[in-house]
């Protein structure tokens, strides 16, 4: 097999990584939404476990990146991708993180006296899977109209990050012995909206493989 087909063989293992990557991050979010609404013990603590998977294939992806700049000569689109992908399963491995930093609390939540979530956390919760969903499918397509919807929702998960904020403040007004779970949802709610921020990370990148450009 000559080497340049060897490559372009890399690189297609390469993207099929970063898709596995997003997918098991997919069920993830899946799994910690279901978490938080029932409080249940077991998942939360399988997703903690499960972090280290994501931990893995990160570092597994990353040394990809760097054996395939060694051993090859990329071609700048390539070169562009390569680099980017780097910088993409960061955010993707953070997104991971969350959902684990969100069960230590559905575990806490899950020792005291059942308190209701703010109402905006489902809302919140599949606004922010929808942007990762797409972007992952945006990573395949380079679809630019795609980054820049990813992008505007951001804003909707911020507004629903701030009603939370309020209905929770609301609660701990009104119910002072409510205090300690509305604390632990406030984590939660801010976790939410930094997987939202990741996604957007990984949505700015997508234009720079495409042509170059890069939006801050």
């Amino acid at each position: 097999m000559g080497s340049r087909i060897v490559y372009n063989e890399e690189l297609k293992k390469l993207n099929q990584d970063v898709l596995a990557m997003g997918s098991g991050i997919e069920k993830a979010i899946d799994k910690t939404a279901t978490a938080v609404k029932t409080l249940d013990r077991q998942q939360a603590k399988e997703l903690i476990v499960g972090d280290d998977v994501f931990d893995r294939m990160e570092r597994s992806i990353e040394k990809y990146c760097i054996d395939l700049v060694i051993k090859q000569a990329p071609l700048a689109s390539d070169w562009r991708r390569i680099a980017s992908i780097m910088r993409i399963v960061s955010d993707l491995e953070r997104i991971a993180d969350h959902c684990s930093d969100i069960s230590v609390y559905v575990l806490k939540l899950a020792e005291k006296s059942a308190v209701a979530p703010p109402k905006h956390f489902e809302q919140m919760f599949s606004v922010m899977k929808s942007m990762v969903k797409d972007t992952i499918a945006a990573f395949v397509s380079l679809d630019m109209q795609a980054v820049s919807d990813i992008i505007a929702r951001d804003d909707t998960v911020d507004q629903l990050f701030e009603n939370n904020i309020q209905d929770l403040i609301d609660n701990m007004k009104q119910h002072p012995e409510w205090i300690e779970q509305s604390v632990f949802y406030l984590f939660i709610n801010k976790y939410i909206e930094r997987m939202s921020d990741h996604s957007v990370n990984v949505a700015k990148w997508l234009p720079y493989i495409a042509s170059g450009e890069y939006t801050i």
